[in-house]
């Protein structure tokens, strides 16, 4: 059985080298003489410039082994990211989210709602297997967790790095693109007919993220991102109904239930 396997695939791979050098070949023979008949060709015309083309796929052995990352078209997603950034103040997403933590036999489901002021305003509203708020003013951040009646509160500066918000907040949020690009290697990855940005914390950056990967979709908007963490856990989200919001005040972005 392995060995007909083998003969297989090798009877494949014989046929794809055929197919190709009979393209090559039809091109070599042929093409000119087209050319010529239509009175398109002149005297000392160069073959066309398939041919240098067929016989680079022909020679690197490795040219469909593995997705293909391009530097330009990732930086022309996220520039347009950036763009899409710098051109808006205030604007609100729905969010579907699963999260997976090695403490709980399955994944939790939630749903919720983001609203982001720049340059560090934010509250969203999470609601489901998990019922949190979170307020973020620029100088606090405030974590209401509705099962239990509790809110912790904490500095915004440096925040960033701590678990509890990392695990509420979409890191690409937390500080625009720019910091993005300074706390993050990218990469772009082609596979599967999709395009998907996936970052990687910088050697000598402190983060509790192992990864970060999301694919934007039409109008330069996140439409879905999955962030792994160090500890082995989860969560992947889901965004809907992006909107552009005019100015929002500052007192929507803060807590005003402490004593």
């Amino acid at each position: 059985l392995s060995l007909s396997r083998i003969y297989s695939i090798r009877s494949m791979g014989i046929a794809v080298a055929v197919g190709v050098f009979a393209c090559l070949l039809y091109t070599i023979l042929f093409v000119p003489s087209l050319v010529r008949l239509t009175g398109k060709g002149s005297k000392g015309a160069s073959l066309p410039p398939v041919i240098p083309l067929l016989v680079l796929l022909i020679l690197s052995g490795t040219a469909f082994s593995r997705p293909v990352t391009q530097d330009s078209r990732l930086e022309e997603i996220l520039e347009n990211l950036e763009r899409r950034y710098s051109s808006t103040e205030a604007f609100s997403v729905d969010f579907e989210q699963v999260k997976s933590i090695r403490q709980l036999t399955e994944p939790m489901e939630i749903t919720g709602s983001l609203v982001f002021r720049k340059p560090h305003f934010v509250r969203m509203e999470i609601r489901g297997e998990e019922n949190l708020n979170l307020y973020v003013d620029g100088e606090h951040v405030w974590l209401e967790d509705l099962d239990f009646g509790e809110v912790d509160r904490f500095e915004f500066s440096g925040s960033e790095s701590r678990p509890e918000l990392a695990r509420v907040l979409p890191p690409v949020f937390a500080g625009g693109i720019a910091e993005m690009r300074n706390l993050f290697e990218a990469g772009l990855d082609r596979s599967g007919g999709r395009e998907t940005v996936e970052l990687v914390p910088r050697s000598g950056q402190v983060s509790p993220y192992r990864r970060i990967r999301f694919e934007v979709g039409g109008f330069s908007r996140i439409t879905w991102m999955k962030v792994e963490f160090g500890n082995g856990d989860w969560v992947e989200t889901r965004f809907r109904g992006w909107k552009t919001l005019p100015g929002i005040s500052e007192h929507y972005f803060r807590y005003w239930k402490e004593e």
